[in-house]
């Protein structure tokens, strides 16, 4: 059964802004309050992202 309250998907591609950095210096980007660790990112970027792993909190994108 979905959990249609994710607002990702795994492997769909966004645009995201970071707005602040996790505990181990990697970016976080929201999506509709929905927190994505975005590795390699720096606070304010916009960047695309391709989501390759969604837990019920969270989720991981892509690294290039």
């Amino acid at each position: 059964m979905k959990d249609n309250t994710i607002p990702v998907r795994k492997n769909k591609e966004y645009v995201v802004t970071i707005t602040d950095y996790g505990y181990q210096g990697e970016g976080i980007a929201k999506i509709d309050n929905f927190t994505i660790f975005i590795q390699g990112a720096m606070k304010d970027e916009i960047v695309k992202i391709k989501i390759v792993k969604v837990n019920t909190s969270h989720a991981f994108r892509k690294n290039n």
